[in-house]
């Protein structure tokens, strides 16, 4: 068993890489469809926006599934349950 700092640790973890996952997604879809409206490209290809639509997704359903774990981590444990103090 993780202790809680390890817990609450993998929680933002979770978090983190959820929103790197949207803004990663959401930045290249938008660059596929601005390029296309644009019409920069003569035939365009679907496939690496969808690829981009598509990690933007997970990285939204990352993000709820790291904010409910949180709120039952906190539930059961406290609301300061694993969080450390910064040595001075």
């Amino acid at each position: 068993m993780a202790s809680l700092i390890q817990q609450r640790m993998a929680i933002d973890r979770m978090r983190v890489e959820g929103l790197w996952m949207l803004v990663v997604g959401g930045l290249g879809a938008a660059a596929g469809i601005l390029s296309w409206v644009a019409g920069m490209l003569q035939s365009f290809n679907f496939a690496p926006l969808a690829a981009f639509a598509v990690l933007a997704t997970f990285g939204i359903v990352r993000l709820v599934r790291a904010r409910r774990e949180r709120i039952t981590f906190e539930a059961q444990h406290g609301e300061a349950a694993g969080k450390q103090t910064p040595v001075r």
